[in-house]
């Protein structure tokens, strides 16, 4: 599930970066909870399923990504914050609509 490839950062450091596959379907992530550590490069590879969905993760600056039906879209950002935040599809989607959320937990 998850890869643990090295990306430079501009100053000679070599950080880790977190690649985690994530499967979106009607009315679901999976998986629903995603755990990384502060500090780590993370790369959501989300493969959609079924339906046409959006993902937002708005504490890390995510609100507009667009998931069509048999598309992969990879977000990507830096943990740099610890707690519980909540991601959710923002796009009217269905009866599932309301349910289709997760939680990315920092530690």
């Amino acid at each position: 599930m998850a890869d643990m490839p090295m990306h430079g950062s501009g100053m000679g450091l070599m950080m880790p970066m977190r690649v985690i596959e994530v499967e979106v379907d009607n009315w679901y992530f999976e998986p629903d909870t995603i755990t990384v550590k502060q500090g780590e490069h993370v790369k959501l590879v989300l493969h959609v399923e079924k339906g046409f969905h959006g993902f937002a993760l708005p504490a890390f600056g995510i609100s507009n990504k667009t998931l069509s039906q048999g598309s992969t879209v990879e977000v990507e950002f830096v943990a740099d914050q610890k707690g519980s935040f909540p991601f959710f599809c923002n796009v009217s989607c269905g009866s599932g609509h309301s349910e289709m959320r997760g939680t990315l937990v920092v530690e």
